[in-house]
């Protein structure tokens, strides 16, 4: 919604075939003026949409724990 903070990163995969995975990391900083507390962090491949796909609905996963914010 309207107040998701942007932890912007880039990283980029090469096509995939269908039904392919890739597995990978990339570091993102937390800005100081986050508050305290418990946040879901979500991933998102192409959120601008550049690649056209027959499905643009699975292109976000959310992490399986909390990110805590101390």
């Amino acid at each position: 919604d309207a107040t998701d903070v942007l932890l912007a990163a880039a990283r980029s995969v090469s096509a995939l075939a269908a039904g392919g995975s890739y597995t990978g990391s990339k570091g993102v900083t937390v800005p100081a003026t986050m508050p305290a507390g418990d946040f879901v962090l979500i991933a998102c491949a192409d959120d601008t949409a550049t690649n056209a796909e027959m499905n643009e609905a699975n292109n976000c996963l959310a992490a399986p724990a909390m990110l805590r914010v101390p």
